[in-house]
């Protein structure tokens, strides 16, 4: 697997990624696949601008795997941290091992810097949680939505 520089040409993919990580939760909604799809859109380019302001250094990464697009990785480089802002993977893809490599190579880049990775995950989401919590990552703070978690090294 390798990472590949977000270009201009990859946002059609990178808004597929997105919306495959929300398609359980819009599924419960009583909206038609129009509906949906600007909804998603919206929230799609809100999460661009927040992301942008907050991290103006965000390294946009597209998955690959045998040739084929398989997700995407927002990184943050901070001065002592890097945060894993957004990690997803396609749902036809999950579960055999991309994501572990991944972070284990976050884990590998922070280390030779001397630094911390930090990401947050949806509380509802137990799968990612206990994968982070096996790769040594701690919660270290939690609100309504999310769970903060740090791996120091």
């Amino acid at each position: 697997m390798r990472l590949l520089k977000a270009a201009l040409e990859d946002n059609e993919f990178l808004f597929e990624v997105y919306a495959s990580s929300r398609m359980n939760e819009l599924n419960e909604w009583p909206w038609n696949e129009e509906q949906k799809k600007q909804f998603m859109q919206m929230q799609y380019h809100c999460q661009q601008i927040s992301y942008k302001q907050k991290y103006p250094h965000l390294e946009t990464s597209i998955l690959v795997s045998h040739k084929e697009k398989i997700g995407r990785l927002l990184l943050a480089d901070l001065r002592d941290t890097l945060v894993i802002v957004d990690l997803t993977i396609l749902p036809h893809f999950q579960g055999r091992g991309m994501g572990t490599k991944i972070l284990l190579e976050c884990q590998k880049r922070a280390q030779q810097h001397d630094k911390t990775v930090q990401l947050s995950v949806f509380r509802s989401n137990e799968r990612a949680k206990s994968l982070y919590e096996q790769l040594g990552f701690k919660q270290i703070e939690c609100s309504d939505m999310y769970i903060f978690m740090e791996w120091t090294g």
